[in-house]
């Protein structure tokens, strides 16, 4: 190999990646519920999904033992970009409804794990016998697809660990406000939309006698409905760089880059321009400022390719 003709053939390829760190403006949105329904142990083969308002908590009592009722909730993200960075997430219910006995309880938030139906039962407050598909106290899916536990079960059919949690007292509007759990729980939705199965709510310690009263459902009027409040930005678009012009110091081929900070990096090589794999030649961490790069690679071949690449 004549490595006086090696600058001539070692090339440096176009950066295909460069991270950014700059990022546009917030951008919140609201969306409404896509689904919603009701799990009620007193009619624990009822559908509730078509009612206006939705039980949560504990039942009085008052003629039967108290009972447990829990609500399903589900919002459509698809309308966000699919590389939207989620910095803020709320959800606003209505509690329209609540026991005589009731003197407020902590309502908590769990992301669900499993599908459900919705169903559109209506005919009652009690909603009515459950149609093929709709959710149940007892099932996912009327007739034969069960909850592992009747009610849903903790770390199986939902996470064990709340999201959020609000204090519910009376009747009115109450924000589970922008906690770390939300957030992840929606950043996990947007970036895996199959994952997207919505919250439970139900009463924190489900020991209350009386705890129960009802929120508004989607198909409620003026406004009510169930309401996510997200809160996110956008990337800005990588800005190219190119890799600056090197050559030989005794046998080792040099060439240099700027990173950005806070960006990782990876340089690849090959033999030939247009055929063969990339190999890893060396990876760059992380810069806690703006840095220049310099590069090295043994002489051992005729020609050589090389690339930069930001994940």
């Amino acid at each position: 190999m004549d490595l006086k003709r090696l600058p001539a053939v070692l090339i440096l390829g176009m950066a295909l990646l460069a991270a950014a760190n700059s990022v546009c403006a917030d951008i919140f949105t609201n969306l409404s519920a896509v689904a919603d329904t009701a799990l009620f142990e007193t009619d624990p083969a009822h559908n509730l999904g078509g009612l206006r308002d939705l039980p949560i908590g504990v039942t009085a009592g008052l003629h039967d033992p108290p009972l447990r009722c829990r609500g399903l909730v589900k919002f459509d993200l698809t309308q966000l970009p699919t590389n939207a960075v989620i910095t803020s997430a709320e959800l606003t219910v209505q509690a329209v409804k609540q026991s005589a006995l009731n003197s407020g309880s902590v309502v908590a938030l769990h992301r669900l794990l499993l599908n459900w139906g919705e169903g559109a039962g209506s005919a009652s407050s009690t909603g009515v016998p459950a149609t093929p598909g709709a959710a149940t106290w007892l099932n996912r899916f009327h007739p034969s697809t069960p909850w592992a536990s009747p009610g849903g079960a903790a770390g199986l059919d939902y996470v064990a660990t709340f999201s959020a949690t609000n204090l519910v007292n009376g009747v009115g509007t109450f924000v589970f406000r922008s906690s770390p759990g939300l957030v992840l729980d929606v950043q996990t939705w947007v970036n895996q939309p199959e994952t997207n199965l919505g919250w439970m709510l139900r009463d924190l310690v489900e020991t209350t006698i009386g705890s129960g009263r009802r929120i508004a459902s989607r198909e409620s009027t003026g406004g009510n409905a169930p309401k996510l409040t997200i809160q996110y930005f956008l990337p800005a678009e990588p800005a190219p760089f190119s890799l600056r012009e090197g050559g030989l110091v005794g046998d080792q081929f040099h060439f240099s880059f700027e990173a950005e900070s806070n960006s990782t990096y990876t340089v690849e090589v090959r033999d030939s321009q247009g055929a063969g794999s990339w190999r890893t030649l060396t990876n760059i961490p992380k810069q806690a400022v703006s840095s220049s790069i310099d590069v090295s690679d043994s002489v051992s071949r005729d020609s050589a390719f090389y690339r930069v690449r930001s994940p």
